[in-house]
């Protein structure tokens, strides 16, 4: 099962900490998080704060999402408003938050949050995600980025479970060249695919986005597979690919296997092992995940 740490009833607190080391040097990454969940009675209020220290980023707490949703006919048709994370393809679906392995979004979209406001609904078979929004603060671009999602189940088969999804997009997003760094906000274009699936006792995520930064041509694929060893065990592997530019080849690949440990409910244990062939370099990550709701620390308050 995939370790969600967010959306608890009332709050919580998560703490990621991290050792990350590369042939030259050892990296101590940590982050703090505080996530507030409050059930109205037609819809939800989210409020997230948090502290992250990777390179590049501020080392403070700040606002991270905040949005608040409102149901209506019976909860088929939902609207939200506030600042959120693009939903395409597996952006809506996964949350990469605290994971070590990460998708194609920082890579193809740019990393960052949205203000705006989306409907989420259904029609038959179908879901679906209509979002126009803007960035925050320096990443704010000219023009209102507009997204489309539509998913579904997977039909009746006796093979596999899952949903998958086609994703539209044209906006106003961060440039990001093949070394990651982020200079300026152009013109985009995706087509995205995605899909989550259970075969057997595995669990299969993938997506695939191809579209144009203004006059470029880009495109990329994300895979990551889960299988249990033991109850509280999970194996798993990954590979990354985006392509910055598909007439000149600037193509970035990392692959990626590991091990994760969910020693409690409140605890979670993982090794990962990447590899970026890009820039010929090898990363081992060492990740230790701690989430305790309001109520239990409440409680233990009132212990002493």
């Amino acid at each position: 099962m995939l370790f969600s740490l967010r959306c608890f009833a009332g709050g919580n607190i998560v703490l990621d900490s991290r050792f990350i080391r590369n042939e030259k040097n050892n990296i101590l990454l940590y982050g703090e998080e505080i996530n507030y969940k409050y059930e109205l009675p037609a819809g939800t209020i989210f409020l997230q704060a948090l502290n992250q220290s990777p390179k590049g980023e501020r080392d403070d707490f700040r606002i991270g999402e905040a949005w608040f949703t409102i149901n209506f006919s019976d909860n088929k048709f939902i609207a939200k408003v506030g600042r959120f994370p693009l939903p395409f393809a597996l952006n809506a679906v996964y949350d990469p938050h605290f994971q070590v392995i990460q998708p194609l979004y920082q890579q193809s979209l740019g990393l960052r949050l949205d203000e705006g406001a989306c409907l989420l609904g259904s029609y038959g078979p179908y879901d679906f995600i209509l979002s126009a929004s803007h960035g925050t603060g320096s990443s704010k671009g000219e023009k209102t980025t507009y997204i489309l999602r539509v998913e579904r189940e997977i039909p009746d088969n006796p093979f596999l479970k899952g949903n998958f999804g086609f994703s539209l997009l044209s906006g106003n997003l961060p440039l990001v060249n093949e070394e990651g760094i982020t200079s300026q906000t152009i013109d985009k274009t995706r087509i995205g695919l995605d899909f989550k699936a259970v075969v057997g006792s595995f669990q299969i995520f993938g997506e695939a986005h191809i579209g144009g930064d203004k006059d470029i041509n880009v495109g990329g694929f994300f895979f990551l597979a889960r299988a249990p060893i033991k109850k509280s065990i999970d194996l798993f592997f990954s590979w990354r690919c985006f392509n910055f530019d598909l007439d000149k080849d600037k193509e970035v690949s990392l692959g990626g296997a590991g091990l994760s440990w969910e020693i409690d409910r409140h605890n979670k244990l993982s090794f990962v092992y990447q590899r970026d062939y890009y820039k010929k370099k090898n990363f081992y990550t060492l990740q230790l995940l701690t989430s305790c709701s309001f109520e239990e620390l409440a409680k233990l308050q009132r212990k002493f």
